[in-house]
């Protein structure tokens, strides 16, 4: 009997031993009956191998690709050449970026001019600019003279202010109207004042001169015809033409120049008139206008 119970209690302790083991091995935080399971998400993380060294530069396929469709490659080029092409301008990137080209002022300049050039591209109506080229064609085979009347206001002005200044552009036309001198009206009211003198004229010009609205305006009217109101950023006008002719085109020189200075002696001024003879002598002689120029000129 004493040996049954023997047994009977080893068999016991080995199996508290066992519970035991099982015990710690359970983990701490045990999750309650019916609760849901809590999973760890683990993200994917999508890492691009290298498949281009540049120098000190390595692309990754996405960065390649980029780069290789933005070259503006000809179809007769083989692929070789583009890729050599390609290799050579990411060198000179690399380039400049190491001589701090990316910092210079001026060069910030040039690359924000380009941008806007080449937004601009983008922004304008091709439509609209060949019928702006077309109308200007047109006006450059005539010269106008006209004349103006400006009353002034800023381009953003109150509008209080711009009110006030249509009105009073509007008086004078209903005075020219009813047969006032437009020259002695440009006189009294007009706030440009180098043409107000001469009865705001403005002298003959071409389409390519001017404000845009002031030539369009006066590009549409006939001799002695006074337009509306036109507004331009300097304020509202009145334009009146006085006339037209065949356009005349540009007219180019060239000139060769001593220089006389105000405190100069009569040596220097003696010096001065033999050198521009001697040049109207070499030229009389037969030589080119140019080889004169570059050999004498003080300009």
């Amino acid at each position: 009997m004493k040996k049954i119970k023997s047994v009977i209690y080893i068999f016991a302790l080995f199996f508290i031993a066992i519970a035991c083991t099982i015990q710690k091995s359970k983990p701490k935080n045990i999750l309650i009956n019916n609760s849901p399971k809590v999973e760890e998400i683990v993200p994917e993380i999508n890492i691009e191998k290298s498949i281009l060294t540049i120098g000190d530069k390595s692309y990754n396929q996405s960065e390649f690709q980029f780069l290789w469709n933005s070259l503006n490659r000809v179809d007769s080029v083989d692929e070789e050449k583009n890729f050599q092409q390609f290799i050579l301008e990411q060198k000179y990137v690399q380039e400049a970026i190491y001589l701090k080209y990316n910092e210079d002022e001026i060069f910030k300049q040039e690359i924000s001019s380009f941008e806007d050039n080449i937004s601009r591209s983008f922004l304008t109506d091709s439509a609209t600019i060949y019928d702006l080229m077309k109308e200007t064609y047109e006006w450059l085979k005539i010269e106008l003279k006209a004349s103006h009347i400006l009353i002034p206001v800023v381009e953003f002005a109150a509008p209080a202010d711009t009110m006030a200044a249509f009105q009073q552009i509007k008086q004078i036309k209903k005075q020219i109207d009813a047969g006032e001198s437009f020259d002695e009206l440009a006189k009294k009211y007009s706030t440009d004042r180098k043409t107000a003198i001469n009865g705001g004229n403005l002298g003959y010009f071409s389409a390519l001169y001017g404000i845009y609205p002031i030539t369009k305006a006066a590009y549409s009217l006939d001799i002695n015809q006074v337009s509306n109101p036109i507004r331009s950023k300097s304020g509202y006008h009145l334009i009146k033409l006085t006339d037209k002719r065949p356009s005349l085109g540009e007219v180019k020189i060239a000139h060769i120049q001593t220089k006389i200075l105000p405190n100069s002696s009569q040596l220097d001024k003696l010096a001065a008139k033999t050198k521009i003879d001697s040049a109207y002598n070499l030229l009389e002689a037969g030589e080119k206008f140019k080889n004169v120029a570059k050999l004498m000129s003080d300009d």
